[in-house]
């Protein structure tokens, strides 16, 4: 029987996630703290007994981080204001993988191999195809950026370590918080929102969101001899008994020789044409059979995905309302120690290092006022231009077009796009920054309706919107490199693989080997198909 004390308990909850569900109707800072208020209240209520517990793949954390997962007090139960951002971003991960889930459009290069690997039961197939549709998403949704240099440190060695000039000792033991590698600036909120991120930002993404539809996606690192770290290299999905792999880097799955299926790690290790493939004379892959006999495993488990708070939430949600918010990543590392060649398991780093390089950051603007902040610089478009901002979270919610008085994402984005003429006027000195920051949700706004439209099988209107109102309007822009990916998938997609090759070849992004990569697969099908 439900009491009336455990009805007011649900509805406090309830309220708190509508409001994070329906943010783009309010004021979102408004919304984030009523939001928080409300999950407090909530929790303060709950009963302080259940069989949590820390999970112990956790403590092999390196100290200096593992100091920072016991300060987010992962088995406190309280709200922090770090948990909030949490639940919006996997708000926004349930409602992308929902509506990724329920569409069949894949990449149809993707499709192909899929289809083509007879090794794989019905159910392997749709779990494999669901895992690959994630992926593509990510690849065409979140724009590849450079990534920033690894943070290692040196393995110690027989006898005192030698020390570099200007390096102290403590550094060989902990890096510096100003020191942030790949994917350790930005939470996964954060880059969903923005629309670009390098290649372990992207990751994460689609890390997140296969976990949404219950499929286990790894990284995969490989052994460096010199430092305690390992390198991140790509994805890899657990399927059945079997790591497919996912390459980030490259935004494709890494096909068989033959091109009738996804690699796994075991085909990887026994096969050295699998990854000789992927690379070109002048580009080779820069990764060999030789290196991955032996990887390292690194599970994506952030302070809030171990605790305690998360799980109670996690235990309230059913229906439409259903989302993955915790991980037990030392039941997961039982399943993939059965691998070969699985050196180490650990929990992946970054989310650890992007909190104490916030704390760090935010000590550092405490003391000078002038310290640039790189991470409201890169979120002040869309956190300052409402309309801007409401659009983007319909588009995550696939609520594209006006229905019953209520707008579409695509309608809101034209809000953004006001003629050229008219910002010819409002170009002052007085008005320089705001117009700046108009012209960039311009960009954003154009690029973003490309995305809708190829989501939704209008290839003429997306050709248009990259082409002509992104690439041809601002050739140097934000978003260049993804307008010139999507422009050539969309030349796909409206069969016309030679004007997406020629595209593909001419590429000078991020993701150049990749795109280089499939400008040959297309023309191995072109091979087939006559």
């Amino acid at each position: 029987m439900v009491t009336a004390t455990t009805q007011a308990r649900r509805n406090e909850l309830s309220k708190s996630l509508g409001l994070l569900e329906e943010i783009g109707q309010y004021d979102p800072l408004v919304a984030q703290k009523q939001a928080f208020l409300g999950m407090n209240r909530w929790i303060a209520r709950q009963p302080d007994t259940d069989d949590w517990t820390l999970d112990p793949l956790s403590e092999e954390l390196p100290a200096y981080l593992f100091k920072i997962l016991r300060k987010t007090g992962p088995g406190a139960l309280r709200f922090q204001a770090e948990d909030i951002d949490y639940l919006q971003a996997h708000i926004f991960l349930r409602e992308i993988a929902n509506f990724v889930a329920e569409t069949d459009s894949v990449d149809p290069l993707v499709t192909h191999w899929i289809a083509a690997d007879s090794t794989l039961s019905d159910e392997q197939r749709a779990h494999l195809s669901l895992a690959a549709r994630m992926f593509d998403w990510t690849v065409r949704s979140i724009q590849l950026s450079h990534s920033r240099p690894e943070v290692r440190r040196p393995k110690p060695s027989v006898g005192p370590l030698p020390q570099l000039p200007g390096q102290n000792k403590k550094e060989t033991s902990e890096p510096p918080p100003s020191r942030i590698g790949p994917g350790q600036m930005f939470h996964v909120s954060e880059t969903l929102l923005k629309g670009h991120g390098d290649m372990l930002d992207k990751a994460r993404v689609f890390i997140q969101l296969a976990r949404q539809r219950g499929i286990p996606v790894v990284i995969l690192a490989r052994e460096e001899p010199q430092f305690i770290e390992s390198t991140p290299w790509l994805c890899g999905a657990m399927i059945g008994t079997q790591l497919y792999l996912f390459d980030m880097q490259l935004g494709l799955p890494v096909p068989t020789p033959n091109r009738t299926g996804i690699a796994t790690l075991a085909a990887v290790q026994e096969q050295p044409e699998i990854l000789s493939q992927l690379g070109t004379s002048g580009a080779p892959y820069p990764v060999q059979t030789a290196d991955v006999q032996r990887v390292t495993i690194q599970l994506d488990a952030s302070p809030q995905a171990l605790s305690r708070r998360m799980r109670r939430i996690e235990q309230q949600l059913a229906g439409d309302r259903k989302m993955v918010l915790t991980s037990r990543p030392s039941e997961l590392a039982r399943r993939l120690k059965r691998l070969r060649g699985v050196e180490k398991i650990e929990i992946l780093q970054a989310p650890y290092a992007a909190l104490r390089y916030r704390k760090y950051l935010q000590a550092k603007i405490k003391k000078d006022k002038n310290t640039a902040n790189p991470i409201v610089r890169e979120l002040l478009v869309i956190k300052t231009l409402l309309p801007l901002f409401q659009a983007r979270i319909l588009h995550f919610q696939g609520h594209f077009d006006s229905e019953d008085n209520q707008r579409g994402a695509k309608s809101l984005y034209l809000d953004c796009r006001p003629p050229n003429a008219y910002l010819q006027q409002l170009k002052t000195d007085q008005y320089s920054r705001q117009i700046q920051l108009i012209i960039q949700a311009k960009q954003s706004a154009s690029y973003w309706m490309g995305l809708i439209t190829f989501a939704t099988n209008e290839y003429e209107a997306a050709r248009d919107w990259f082409a002509k109102r992104t690439l041809q309007a601002t050739p140097e822009g934000l978003w260049t490199h993804g307008a010139r990916y999507n422009l050539a998938r969309t030349w796909e997609m409206l069969n016309e693989p030679q004007r997406a090759r020629e595209i593909y070849r001419s590429d000078d992004s991020p993701q150049q080997a990749g795109n280089a990569l499939r400008a040959e697969l297309l023309d191995d099908r072109a091979v087939d198909a006559s």
